[in-house]
Order: structure tokens, then C-alpha cells, then sequence
């Protein structure tokens, strides 16, 4: 089952802990409360579709939401530069949690079957800012939703939609405060299927896509900044999450300058490191092939401790892939690019630098560390 799971972790558990909230009959959250991955996964009610096989995906519908599933989430990275080749990088995720199989029989305009929440961050390398926030909201009074036709998710003035008029593509906005992300996606490269060796990712079906051409815009504190560069879509749906026992994970999304793309994941349970639990290598034509913990050698190479209470978080990383004759060093934009909510993370844009062969290469990507802050917490 741990082998299973390809895409991003941290948009099961967010969902958990936003119902978590939401159904505590005083709504409200508990002063001092923590959540670890291990009290908040697990199956789903009855009632929801279960994603039995990966399937055949289905574009631009599968874009649209899948409300006969339980979780299912749109999962935006970008590393981007602005006119003075200053590097950036935007996230921002969309995640919906169905609450009731059917929708809900009360007659109140704030009833509601399922729940939206989403996470954008920004990391501004050259000035050493990480900014996070989060929106949560029900899908009522026209708060939060997603539609098919054309394909919108939104969580309060937050959204991604898709679009065809200039050509099929994202195009992303977010305004918080003095903060506004206007970004458009095009994608670049065949879709890449989760589950696209005939096993179903263990949290569900869905697809990447691994390559993007990123432009737009963002605005700060007044000023307006052209960016381009590239970005990653993770889109997943289904119905269990994976749980049982301490959970901790270390998920790398890498774009390199030739072309290729490696996502690899290394999966801790119960205190017990496996060195890398699964990996995919998608050439430049889009095809690819997966990597088993044979075929890579994952190792920490620095830590971070975090100010909030001295989580210890693996932010620099050597992987080698000697098939692909690839040895990468990985090292963070900046260290703090924890997020502090009910689930607390590491979650950020990361440099990579190395060799294929003898040849110098680069890339980028984004690395999610999760459950680090439960490991510490915990006895």
C-alpha cells in the first residue's frame, strides 16, 4: 500500500483536519490543539464512490470536481522569475471534502454536503520571505465550489479555472491583503497518470501534469511584477486516506533543465525509515518509467530547526539515480518555508544543481516534509 502513493500527501491530511474542525459540535477550534497525520487519516463514510481502478483519464472533464468521492484536490507549484531574474515561487492548492454522500435535507441556505479550503504560498528568495495563508469555507451561499463546464475551483476570491480561448490552459488568482497572484499554466507535456503502472495510488486515481509554461503577474505592497517559469499540477480524487501509525513524508517534485521531471517520495511509518517508497522519471517526450528504492539513493544532507519549538526538518538533500547517471544536490530557496496551522509543515521551492554523466545540470522543484512537528511532539 505505501508503494502506491504518488501525489501529494499533505492535500489528504488538510481535508482530515479541515472536517476535524467543521464537525466539532461547538465549531470551535481547542486552544493548544495538535493534530498528528496519525489521528486524522483514515476510511471514509459510507456512501462515497470508491476508486476501484486507476482508469482512464478523461480531459477536460477530469479538470471538473468528483463529488460521488469523498476527497479530491488541485495541488498548483510554480518556481517562477521576475524581470530581473530574481527567483519566486507561488503554491496554491485547492482541496474539497465531501461531508455527506447526498446533499444535505435541512432547509437552510447554509447547509452543506462538502467543505473547500485552499493554501497559497509565496517564497520571495531574494528578499527571505515565505508567506502562507489559508482559506476554509463552506460550499454554500456561493462561498466555495467547483463547476465542470468550464472547470472552476474557488474558495472565496481564491480560484483556478481552465480555459481554451487562448489556447488550453490554468490561469490562477489569489488576493490576500497586499498580495495579488495572477498566474496562467499552459501545459507542455502529455498528461502523466497516477496509478499509471495498473496500481491505484493508495489515496485514490488522478494525473500530473509535470511541465507547465508559467506566466503572469504579482503584486506586493503596491507594485506589480511580470514573472515567468514553470509549474506542476497534481490533481487527485478518491475516497480512503492511509493511516496506522506515526506517519512522516518527504515528497520531491524536480524539473530539470533538459526536460525531464522526477517525482520520488520517501515514506517513514512507526519510526522506521524506508529510503524511498516510490519514484517515477518522466523523459522530455512525456513518457516514463518508475523507480523503486533499488533504483535511487536518497540521503538528508542539512537540517532546519524550526523557531516555533526546534523541529528538526531535512532541507537539503543529495539524490542519485545511477541508471539515469543523475547525482542532484537539493537545497531549499530558504529555510523557513514552514507553513504553522492545525497541521504544521515544510512545504517549499527548492534549487537543484548536479551532474548527468559528466555534464553540469540544474532544475528546480518543490519538497514537502510532513509530520515532522508530530514525530517531535510525540513521546
Amino acid at each position: 500500500m505505501r508503494r502506491r502513493i504518488t501525489f501529494s500527501v499533505i492535500a489528504a491530511v488538510l481535508l482530515a483536519v479541515a472536517a476535524y474542525w467543521w464537525l466539532r459540535p461547538d465549531g470551535m477550534t481547542p486552544s493548544g490543539t495538535r493534530l498528528t497525520l496519525d489521528q486524522i487519516l483514515g476510511s471514509a463514510p459510507p456512501g462515497f464512490r470508491r476508486a476501484e481502478a486507476p482508469g482512464s483519464i478523461q480531459l477536460p472533464a477530469d479538470h471538473g470536481p468528483h463529488g460521488d468521492h469523498r476527497a479530491e484536490w488541485w495541488h498548483f507549484t510554480t518556481t517562477l522569475e521576475d524581470e530581473d531574474e530574481r527567483p519566486l515561487a507561488v503554491r496554491l492548492s485547492l482541496f474539497r471534502l465531501g461531508l455527506l454522500p447526498q446533499p444535505p435535507e435541512r432547509p437552510s441556505a447554509w447547509a452543506t454536503q462538502a467543505l473547500y479550503m485552499a493554501h497559497l504560498a509565496v517564497t520571495d528568495a531574494a528578499k527571505g520571505q515565505f508567506l502562507a495563508f489559508q482559506r476554509l469555507a463552506r460550499n454554500a451561499l456561493g462561498l466555495s465550489g467547483a463547476t465542470l463546464e468550464p472547470a472552476r475551483i474557488w474558495v472565496e476570491d481564491w480560484q483556478a479555472s481552465y480555459h481554451h480561448d487562448d489556447g488550453p490552459a490554468f490561469r490562477l488568482h489569489a488576493e490576500q491583503g497586499h498580495l495579488v497572484v495572477n498566474l496562467r499554466l499552459e501545459p507542455t507535456k502529455p498528461v502523466l497518470r497516477l496509478g499509471g503502472d495498473g496500481r491505484l495510488s493508495a489515496a485514490g486515481a488522478g494525473y500530473a501534469m509535470t511541465r507547465m509554461q508559467a506566466s503572469g503577474s504579482i503584486t506586493r505592497a503596491g507594485r506589480t511584477l511580470a514573472v515567468t517559469g514553470q509549474g506542476w499540477l497534481d490533481r487527485a480524487w478518491g475516497t480512503q486516506i492511509p493511516g496506522g501509525g506515526q506517519v512522516r513524508v518527504d515528497r520531491f517534485a524536480l524539473q530539470l533543465e533538459d526536460g525531464r521531471e522526477l517525482l520520488c517520495l520517501r515514506w517513514h511509518r512507526g519510526g522506521r525509515e524506508r529510503q524511498v517508497a516510490v519514484g517515477t522519471m518522466i523523459a522530455a517526450d512525456g513518457s516514463s518509467y518508475r523507480l523503486r528504492a533499488t533504483d535511487l539513493d536518497l540521503r538528508a544532507q542539512d537540517h532546519w530547526r524550526s523557531p516555533v519549538d526546534g523541529t528538526r526538518y531535512p532541507t537539503s538533500w543529495q539524490l542519485r539515480v545511477p541508471a539515469e547517471k543523475l547525482t542532484l544536490e537539493i537545497t531549499p530557496y530558504l529555510q523557513d518555508q514552514e507553513v504553522v496551522e492545525a497541521l504544521r509543515y515544510w512545504g517549499g521551492a527548492v534549487h537543484v544543481h548536479g551532474y548527468d554523466g559528466d555534464r553540469r545540470i540544474t532544475g528546480s522543484g518543490h519538497l514537502e516534509l510532513t509530520g515532522y512537528a508530530d514525530a517531535a511532539a510525540s513521546p
